[in-house]
């Protein structure tokens, strides 16, 4: 009989995959989202520049090349030992920067409203974006679990993330200012009880707090703006509010500013593995791995679109559009029907995505610039 049953679920369960599979190939899913045909599913044409040197090891496959990096109006991306910034519109080259692999590949970019920070070896080097020029020489910011919790502080480089409350060797080493920039001193720095930071919007920093509670903080002083009384690290921010997926299948969209819950309700049990990607709207935006990308209703949680995905590893959301790897390549969606705009077969990077647009490199040393609007 346990047999029998497990059969019918795993039946029921592949059949209602099949159907979000089928429905998404031929359009949105759900209410009145507009169909396949409606409309065109272009974008305005990507703008390209060859930058050789592009791949980590020039022995290797082209699918191992450095992640490009947006920041205000220039693209910037590792090629050989330098970091090379471009004009993110006509693609003129600003400035180079040595970038040698010193320790540790190239990993990730932090910036603040001023800065642009790359990792290039064991330290973040800190550039004024506009010319190039190195202003500090800061130990790397990390986000992975920290256990008892993490010395967090607000400096001229954006929030900075030291490591464990009890310092480790990497976290002694001092800030490199450039003399005269008067750039030294933090604004706050404060002991953060908990486990790590699950993301941050203009006002308020995200964290796991003790027993896995999401906790909001202010950015200006670091004092605690609210608790939630919910324990998870599914959490995505944007557009005012703050989705929680908690770990009983409950999505929780709470407002940003206080904390208080806006909206509630039970995800279907095949996407008790999702992600929350972000919020647009009146939907909340689900990435489950190998299912697919769904937009929920934010107050009922009726499935408004679906696309079909096979094995992704991340999505994003911007300005109306989600970006999203899956196996084949990159899909860019828009996020009020889940029409696929554009589907990028292949990259040889993952996708940054900011300003409008997203950057990736394709083949051996072609850095592409794609607009994500008309």
């Amino acid at each position: 009989m346990a047999v029998a049953a497990a059969c019918v679920v795993a039946v029921l369960a592949t059949s209602y995959v099949l159907f979000l599979r089928e429905r998404a190939e031929d359009g949105p899913v759900g209410g009145s989202a507009a169909t396949a045909g409606s409309r065109p599913a272009t974008l305005p044409p990507a703008r390209r520049v060859r930058v050789p040197g592009l791949r980590q090891d020039p022995t290797g496959p082209p699918s191992l090349a450095w992640d490009p990096v947006l920041f205000d109006d220039l693209v910037a991306v590792v090629a050989g030992q330098e970091l090379v910034a471009f004009d993110r519109v006509g693609l003129e080259e600003w400035w180079r920067l040595p970038c040698p692999d010193r320790h540790e590949p190239f990993a990730s970019s932090s910036h603040s409203d001023r800065f642009l920070g790359v990792e290039c070896g064991r330290r973040t080097t800190m550039v004024d974006p506009g010319s190039g020029t190195v202003v500090a020489e800061l130990p790397p910011s990390r986000d992975q679990a920290f256990g008892d919790g993490a010395t967090v502080s607000m400096t001229p480089f954006g929030l900075r993330i030291a490591g464990s409350t009890v310092p480790g060797p990497a976290d002694r080493a001092a800030p490199s200012v450039v003399p005269g920039t008067g750039l030294d001193a933090p604004r706050w720095t404060r002991a953060i009880p908990g486990d790590r930071l699950l993301g941050l919007d203009a006002s308020r920093f995200y964290w796991v707090g003790p027993g896995d509670e999401v906790v909001a903080y202010h950015l200006a002083d670091g004092t605690e703006a609210w608790r939630s009384g919910i324990r998870s690290r599914r959490v995505a921010i944007g557009d005012g509010a703050v989705a929680v997926l908690a770990d009983r299948d409950e999505l929780a969209v709470l407002d940003a500013a206080t904390g208080r819950r806006l909206s509630g309700f039970r995800t279907d049990d095949l996407l008790s593995a999702a992600e929350p990607v972000g919020l647009a709207g009146d939907l909340v935006i689900l990435r489950e791995q190998t299912l697919g990308l769904y937009g929920l209703d934010r107050v009922t949680g009726a499935v408004r679109w679906a696309v079909p995905l096979e094995a992704s590893r991340q999505g994003e959301l911007h300005a109306g559009r989600v970006v999203v790897e899956d196996k084949g390549g990159l899909l860019v969606v828009d996020a009020t029907d889940g029409f696929v705009l554009l589907r990028v077969p292949h990259p040889s990077s993952l996708a940054a995505v900011g300003g409008g647009v997203m950057a990736y490199t394709e083949g051996t040393d072609e850095l592409v610039v794609q607009p994500l609007s008309g």
